[in-house]
């Protein structure tokens, strides 16, 4: 899988399609970490609000595709609007640690012990068709891959857009109070941050993944974005776990 031969450019925006204008845009993938930077922002002051747009802006894994939305937000929230309606003064990119990401989504994607006619299936279904159809991806016979090959390109296609400030979600809380004091923003003065754990799901550690269904290019490509953002390497970690050793 070459990331940079099947993913195509973002189509840009046309500035007159934009009759709004937000403060803030926060992009991710899913399961990495939006939720989370909506509510610290609200803790800081700025009414931004988590997939649905708020007075000063959103958080969202969909609004990185500029044109359209997914079919579950359109049926919850008939009026939402797509990003390419708005301005956005600033927009940032939260990634998170690819080990525990992955994790997160592949077993929350993925959930055991469901039927296929269970309701969790329909926000796992229209979610994969959506991010299937804009990175240009195959349905996979290993739902693994799906998720890697998802989690590689969606940051990839978001990293090609006009990003003024990427944060590690475990480093957020200061990261994003710097960034807010550095743009002049007017900070709460009383903040009370939300919790870690807000929007986590119960599932398997990360040791419990099929990695030995990764090929060397999917591996490569995990290891060159902890590389980039400053993470142990996926690699590493899962040879020092295998060997028994703590990681």
């Amino acid at each position: 899988m070459n990331i940079d031969n099947k993913l195509g450019t973002p189509r840009k925006i046309k500035e007159t399609q934009r009759d709004e204008t937000r403060k803030i845009l926060v992009l991710g993938h899913p399961r990495c970490g939006t939720k989370y930077m909506s509510l610290l922002f609200q803790s800081y002051g700025l009414n931004v609000g988590h997939e649905r747009q708020h007075k000063n802006g959103v958080a969202s894994w969909f609004y990185a595709e500029p044109y359209e939305l997914p079919k579950w937000i359109l049926e919850l929230y008939p009026q939402v609007k797509t990003r390419s309606n708005y301005y956005y003064d600033l927009m940032i990119h939260v990634v998170r640690d690819p080990i525990k990401a992955l994790a997160s989504i592949y077993f929350t994607e993925h959930p055991v012990n469901v039927k296929r006619n269970h309701p969790s299936y329909r926000f796992v279904d229209d979610s994969h068709m959506f991010r299937a159809r804009v990175l240009h991806l195959y349905p996979h016979s290993r739902p693994f891959l799906f998720c890697v090959d998802s989690f590689l390109m969606w940051n990839k296609f978001i990293e090609q857009q006009k990003i003024d400030l990427t944060i590690k979600v475990e480093q957020a809380e200061m990261e994003v109070l710097e960034f807010l004091k550095s743009k002049s923003f007017n900070i709460s003065k009383n903040v009370t941050l939300p919790a870690r754990d807000i929007n986590k799901r119960p599932h398997p550690t990360w040791t419990k993944l099929p990695w030995s269904e990764l090929d060397k290019e999917r591996m490569t490509q995990l290891d060159k974005f902890c590389q980039k953002y400053g993470y142990q390497a996926v690699s590493q970690k899962i040879s020092l776990s295998t060997s028994g050793l703590q990681v």
